[in-house]
């Protein structure tokens, strides 16, 4: 419901209006879709590698090529990155494991 509020010159100034409900964000990726740290994903142009995964947030490294080191680390949405990959037809390439911050990662094929 939407009300107008006149000023002192007679001109509707402001329109008030009632609280939109926030959308709440998704746990999961979707039906089959779930990011790990480790993951390595494969598009038609690119590989994204899954650094850290939060709550709302997903740290990723976008290359050309897997083997790439040194590229810099993004940040964005879960509901981004789902996006990006389900419409650049992702598939997982990689599932990797990390042990502890000292020993070395194990890569599994998917």
């Amino acid at each position: 419901m939407t009300s107008t509020v006149t000023g002192r010159r007679g001109r509707a100034d402001t329109k008030v209006s009632q609280p939109r409900k926030a959308k709440r964000a998704s746990p999961t990726a979707g039906p089959g879709l779930v990011f790990a740290r480790g993951q390595l994903w494969k598009t038609s142009e690119a590989y994204i590698q899954i650094m850290e995964v939060g709550k709302m947030l997903v740290h990723y490294r976008r290359a050309a090529r897997a083997e790439t080191r040194g590229a810099p680390i993004r940040i964005n949405s879960k509901e981004e990155v789902q996006a990006y990959l389900r419409k650049h037809r992702a598939v997982l390439a990689e599932e990797c494991v990390f042990k502890t911050a000292r020993s070395e990662k194990r890569c599994l094929p998917s």
